[in-house]
């Protein structure tokens, strides 16, 4: 409906979990938005992502929105305070580290 109404916005909304990692939900919308402009033809500006707040589990909403609507509002059932955000990273660069040195 996207490719064919350019009367449509798509908004992405994304919500971290309840404990989420740093940087989650950034590397989330950039790679969707990403996929809808260079493998399905979606003008930029037409993909529109949000970081709508913290749920209990990770969730994306996608909104074909009106472009005369204004914007869609974003509802995240935990608080900021009740959530919380680990540093993943570290982890999982330690692993690639030790995958790439065993590697001849």
């Amino acid at each position: 409906a996207l490719q064919h109404d350019q009367e449509y916005i798509a908004y992405l909304l994304f919500y971290a979990g309840r404990i989420t990692c740093a940087g989650e939900i950034q590397a989330r919308a950039v790679r969707m938005k990403k996929y809808l402009v260079k493998r399905r033809g979606i003008q930029p500006e037409r993909v529109v992502w949000k970081d709508g707040g913290q749920r209990e589990e990770l969730a994306v909403e996608v909104l074909l929105w009106p472009r005369s609507a204004g914007e869609p509002s974003v509802v995240p059932t935990v608080a900021s305070s009740e959530g919380r955000i680990k540093n993943c990273e570290s982890k999982s660069k330690g692993r690639q580290l030790r995958r790439n040195r065993r590697k001849p």
